[in-house]
This record gives structure tokens, C-alpha cells and sequence, in this order.
């Protein structure tokens, strides 16, 4: 596991320094020792996934089945000071999507896609009819080119703040805090609010945001 990533905090949410502070106390060493036990967690799983697909296989029903392994959320594990979830910087809210099953073609897909999409998913690879009002939207066609686009932007929403990312930007408003906007090509990590900076980024995406709430 990489070391966390370090973060002074600086032009970000009040809210993120006191919970920092709540969370805080713990060395780089007590933090590496953390990730260490939550990599060997996910071999559990692993395995356990493993002993599904040798069950699948054993009962000649693994090349008829669809299989969607994904996750809710993600642990900060102590990137930007921060634990737990709750927050919408990249390791909480990026989360892993596998799919594999007949006539999936193997690659690794840039598109964005939003939780809720995994069930429209479903149904169409179960040849099940959709409902007419539904705000998901399949992403059965990356399974056959995962070159193809599916959203131009994905949408997270908390109790206290929500978010806007799409390939480039990321836009997260906290209620009553400091607005943050990050450039995903070059701050990958998040460091730099730049929302001061670019007023008309904010005040874009900050229409696309309520135009997808609605």
C-alpha cells in the first residue's frame, strides 16, 4: 500500500479540520499498520469470490452467469488526515466496478458511471424491461467496447455537502463551508482548491449540479 496522501487542510471545509482533529492522534507508522489490515481484509474477499467462481464452475453455470463485483463506498484510511467515509475526495467516492460474463468484452473502461446504473444494467443483461421513469441508465454497451462514453458527469450527495465530477473538474459544495473545486488531470490528489480562482467553473458546474438534483 502507497503512504497516505498528506494534505495541510489548507482552503478547505471547516468541517474536514475538525473532524481531522477528532480523528487524529495516529503516527504515519500506526496509519501504515491501518492499510496493511485493510489489504489483507480485501484478500479475504478475494477469496471468498474466488470460492464462488470454482462453485459456478463446478455446477457448469459459469460461462451462463453475469457477475457485478462493486462496492458503496471507499476508506480515506488516513488520506488528508481523514478515516472512514462520509466525504467526497476520491478514496470514498471511487470505488471499484467488475463486470464479467458472456459476451463481455475484456478492457478497462474511463467512463463514469453512477451506482444506481448497475440496476438498469441488470435488466438488460437479463433481457427484462425497463421502467419508463428511471433516472439510471444502462452501461450494457461498455461491456461490449469499453472505449464507448456513458455519463458526462456523475453526482454524490451527503447530509452536508454534494458533489459534480466529470472527466476534468470536480466540484463539491458544503453547505455553509467553503466550496471546493479541483482539477482531476492535474491534482489528482485534491490538494488545491482552486474554486476562487475559477469563479466561472463553480458557477457552471454549480448549475449542472442543481440541473441533475432536480
Amino acid at each position: 500500500m502507497p503512504d497516505p496522501i498528506a494534505d495541510s487542510l489548507r482552503n478547505k471545509p471547516n468541517w474536514q479540520h475538525q473532524k481531522a482533529k477528532r480523528q487524529g492522534g495516529a503516527t504515519l507508522e500506526d496509519i501504515r499498520a491501518v492499510r496493511r489490515q485493510y489489504t489483507a481484509a480485501l484478500e479475504l474477499i478475494d477469496a471468498q469470490v474466488g470460492a464462488i467462481l470454482q462453485t459456478l464452475e463446478r455446477k457448469g453455470q459459469l460461462h451462463n452467469t453475469y457477475i457485478i463485483y462493486c462496492s458503496d463506498h471507499g476508506e480515506m484510511l488516513g488520506d488528508h488526515g481523514l478515516f472512514q467515509k462520509s466525504i467526497h475526495y476520491e478514496p470514498a467516492l471511487r470505488v471499484p466496478l467488475i463486470v464479467a460474463g458472456p459476451n463481455i468484452k475484456p478492457g478497462r473502461s474511463a467512463a463514469q458511471i453512477e451506482l444506481s446504473d448497475v440496476h438498469p444494467t441488470l435488466l438488460a443483461l437479463a433481457d427484462i424491461p425497463l421502467a419508463s421513469q428511471l433516472d439510471a441508465q444502462s452501461f450494457q454497451h461498455l461491456l461490449g467496447d469499453p472505449t464507448q462514453e456513458h455519463r458526462t458527469d456523475t453526482v454524490s450527495q451527503l447530509l452536508h455537502c454534494r458533489a459534480l465530477r466529470n472527466s476534468e473538474w470536480k466540484l463539491v459544495e458544503n453547505y455553509n463551508d467553503t466550496t471546493e473545486l479541483y482539477n482531476l488531470h492535474d491534482d489528482p490528489h485534491e490538494l488545491h482548491n482552486l474554486a476562487e480562482r475559477h469563479p466561472d467553473i463553480v458557477a457552471r458546474m454549480r448549475r449542472r449540479l442543481v440541473q441533475r438534483l432536480l
